[in-house]
């Protein structure tokens, strides 16, 4: 019996493979994605092994590559080890990755992922400068750490004082001295602790003298007031912790806006014109100093050398920027309008030549940005037609010709 195989035989036995390769690659599609464990619940700081894989309509594994990302700065993972780095309620995302022309949505497993803080394990506690009188007060702050040294963010603070008639002290840990005597304010957080004694010592300012500063300032000018306490015998008390404040009348150019100036441990600065009173508390004492604040006047005139005209939608913002290829354009969006972006040859101001626009899926482009080198720009989308806003970038290697 003859062992060789005809040219026509192998034809036929070609065909016959071709024929049956495709119903053996449908039978290998990926039905799903699987991961193990199906979700994770995680200490800061810890990690843990995570295996995500595609698997056919019986189970068995598929080889198709996914696409795993955790939310940036909370849970990553890479090579299968995920890395808890904040306490929350997150998602591990794993998604098919498939040629941007193929049919239907991509399969997608979402893993959620309960991170929790390790305990805390000690509190520092850091005290406002100055000496607790009886009707001042003293500001403190905490500092909580966890066993490895790592900082909690935002601790939940529990506040206590040993002996309230001495020192009271609210929520926010201000201190305040209510009789002479001694008296410990702790601070807690889960099982830490942290103490700080005080003696309360009797206040007996009259008066107090708010010195430095200036009777006059411009808008901006930062003025330092100090203030100084006496008793009826004309002797300073030392160390006085001080509430500073302030009253505003605006002058006659302006309405009276609801902020005016900042004021932070006699540091003075107005953002407005008008009459300021700084003032200095202290227990009952209080004293002030009164500024008069004048406009800035800072004015610079402004020439027109030419302008590119946009006139059936408004303009919502501008960007100027120098091109790779050395001249200097502009680019500007729309607002309420159809999602429009133009750009702008501004080499010449003096003939300012709209250059080509494009067209984002939304009703307002409102800001516009291009990156330091030149080579991307950044549009905001808003009143998109599906409501998926966000921010479209922009190809700028070519900046006659944006993509």
């Amino acid at each position: 019996m003859s062992r060789r195989i005809h040219a026509s035989s192998l034809l036929v036995l070609l065909a016959l493979i071709v024929a049956v390769a495709p119903a053996h690659a449908q039978s290998t599609a990926a039905a799903r994605i699987v991961a193990e464990p199906t979700t994770l619940s995680l200490v800061a700081g810890e990690e843990a092994t995570l295996t995500v894989r595609a698997v056919d309509a019986n189970g068995a594994a598929v080889d198709v590559p996914l696409r795993i990302v955790g939310q940036r700065g909370a849970v990553s993972i890479a090579d299968g080890v995920v890395v808890a780095a904040r306490a929350g309620e997150f998602e591990i995302v794993a998604t098919e990755v498939r040629d941007p022309d193929a049919a239907g949505e991509p399969l997608t497993l979402r893993i959620p992922v309960v991170v929790s803080w390790p305990p805390v394990d000690r509190l520092e506690v850091t005290s406002e400068p100055g000496v607790l009188y009886v009707g001042t007060r003293l500001a403190h702050s905490v500092t909580a750490f966890h066993a490895d040294g790592s900082e909690r963010p935002d601790p939940e603070i529990v506040w206590t004082s040993s002996d309230p008639a001495v020192a009271r002290v609210d929520r926010f840990g201000r201190v305040e001295g209510v009789a002479p005597g001694s008296v410990t304010i702790t601070a807690a957080a889960e099982d830490a602790r942290e103490s700080v004694p005080y003696r309360v010592t009797a206040f007996d300012g009259t008066r107090v003298e708010v010195l430095g500063g200036a009777e006059e300032a411009r808008t901006g000018d930062v003025l330092n007031f100090e203030a100084r306490f006496v008793n009826a015998s004309g002797a300073e008390i030392p160390d006085v912790p001080t509430i500073w404040s302030y009253t505003f009348t605006p002058d006659d150019s302006i309405a009276a806006p609801g902020a005016a100036a900042i004021v932070e441990n006699g540091a003075f600065v107005a953002e407005v014109p008008g009459r300021y009173d700084v003032l200095a508390l202290a227990g009952d004492v209080a004293g002030r100093a009164t500024v008069q604040v004048s406009p800035r006047e800072v004015v610079r005139s402004v020439e027109i050398m030419g302008q590119g005209s946009v006139s059936h939608v408004h303009t919502s913002d501008l960007w100027v920027f120098e091109g790779l290829d050395g001249r200097d354009y502009a680019v500007t969006g729309t607002w309420g309008a159809n999602g429009v972006a133009y750009f702008w040859d501004v080499t010449d101001p003096a003939n300012t030549v709209k250059i080509d626009s494009i067209q984002v899926d939304a009703r307002t482009v409102n800001d516009v940005k291009v990156s330091p080198d030149g080579r991307y720009a950044a549009l905001s989308r808003e009143g998109a037609s599906n409501r998926r806003n966000g921010v479209v970038i922009i190809d700028l290697a070519d900046p006659r010709a944006p993509t």
